[in-house]
């Protein structure tokens, strides 16, 4: 049976309600699966953030009049449209020389014409173009001396804002130093830098991410947690050293015979990309054979990287790389140099590596032939849910698992 629309987006706090009797944990991306602050709109937050930042003064001095002003934003954000007029508002757009929004590459068409609509007459809007040289500038060779170049639109600005979205990196636990640049790399990369530093063709990167940081002058980060709902949770802005968030919770680990993952936070968090990320948190809390559900409202078509790598145990790569950093293949790189973007690549691997070990279920919106050509089993509802979960399995339920700290780049 597949459910009412109103109950197949049901969010995870209300799929936690329905298996309350077989549950063994459940968690959000901050340990509980709620917030354990009140409620507090997102306006209020966001003005606290831009009047008392953390060892720096309010964000509103740091622009004077004329300036040209870059939001570089992680398009994983949550509530990224309420979240974004917010920020705006704060700014007097009036006496700048521009305001404009550069978002990663990830975003998805729906949503910078939402954003393009919601912004209108305040801000401009732009996607990252990591293969597009046109888009990029070159800014400062790495540690092996390979160039690196990054979106020209935050090159060129007066001031630069990072709004990313902050984690406690559970799946990235051994890679910290990205935050020293404002997280503006890689994400804001050239491709081939992209793939440099993800499959850690960098010999120290310590040394040059702290020269990468001075370089591009970012002195204030503006950061966003997420709730179990996929809700703004907290905004924590400051100086890129200011002090980060305490230590996170420890994820459960063996209790579970089935683990129900969910995308929450609306239907711009409802990707591919995202499906990826909960995975790769699934895969460090399942025992090898459990039963894992991977819940979302996913309604676009699988992209053909993302089904390719499904379906395929390894990626040709090449050892050598170009000046630019792309493989000297000539299918592999385009007119202007750079490799491919490899995202749907990679998120598409991250799934195939927690299928190569558990029995994966996935519920989406899409036709049964097309996730079953993934090699995965499909959910319909909340009915079937429960059968699965029925008898003596234990449940374990991961809320807002995309905001567990999977990076797909970088």
């Amino acid at each position: 049976m597949v459910d009412s629309p109103k109950q197949a987006d049901q969010t995870g706090m209300s799929l936690i309600e329905l298996l309350s009797d077989e549950l063994a944990w459940s968690m959000g991306p901050s340990g509980s699966p709620e917030s354990d602050e009140p409620a507090v709109a997102v306006r209020d937050r966001v003005a606290a953030g831009f009047s008392d930042p953390v060892d720096f003064p309010p964000l509103t001095q740091a622009v004077i009049p004329g300036d040209r002003v870059v939001l570089a934003v992680d398009a994983t954000l949550p509530d990224i449209q309420t979240l974004l007029g917010e920020v705006i508002e704060q700014f007097d757009s009036s006496q700048l020389g521009s305001l404009e929004v550069v978002l990663s590459e990830e975003a998805s068409d729906d949503l910078m014409m939402d954003l393009a609509n919601e912004l209108s007459g305040k801000a401009g809007v732009s996607r990252h173009a990591s293969t597009q040289r046109d888009s990029l500038m070159y800014l400062i060779a790495d540690q092996d001396g390979n160039p690196v170049y990054l979106n020209r639109r935050i090159v060129d600005a007066d001031f630069v804002l990072p709004v990313v979205s902050r984690f406690h990196d559970w799946v990235n636990a051994d890679d910290r130093e990205s935050s020293l640049s404002g997280n503006l790399f890689p994400l804001f990369a050239d491709s081939a830098s992209q793939r440099r530093h993800r499959e850690h063709r960098t010999s120290d990167p310590s040394a040059f991410l702290q020269n990468l940081g001075m370089t591009l002058g970012v002195q204030a980060v503006f950061a966003v947690s997420a709730d179990g709902g996929g809700h703004v949770a907290g905004v924590d802005c400051g100086s890129t050293g200011a002090p980060k968030e305490s230590e996170a919770p420890d994820l459960p680990s063996g209790e579970a015979e089935v683990i129900l993952a969910v995308l929450d936070g609306g239907q711009h968090q409802q990707s591919w990309t995202n499906l990826a990320r909960a995975a790769a948190v699934v895969d460090l809390v399942a025992n090898d054979g459990a039963t894992v559900v991977l819940w979302s409202s996913i309604s676009k078509n699988t992209p053909v990287d993302f089904q390719a790598a499904m379906q395929n145990d390894e990626r040709e790569t090449q050892d050598e790389l170009s000046p630019t950093g792309a493989s000297d293949t000539a299918e592999e790189v385009n007119g202007d140099g750079f490799p491919g973007n490899d995202l749907m690549w990679v998120a598409g691997r991250q799934l195939a590596k927690l299928c190569d070990r558990c029995r994966v279920m996935v519920r989406t919106h899409l036709d049964d032939e097309l996730m079953e050509e993934l090699g995965v089993g499909v959910v319909h509802g909340h009915e079937e849910l429960e059968r699965i979960c029925s008898g003596d399995q234990s449940v374990g339920v991961l809320c807002g698992a995309q905001f567990f700290g999977a990076r797909m780049i970088g």
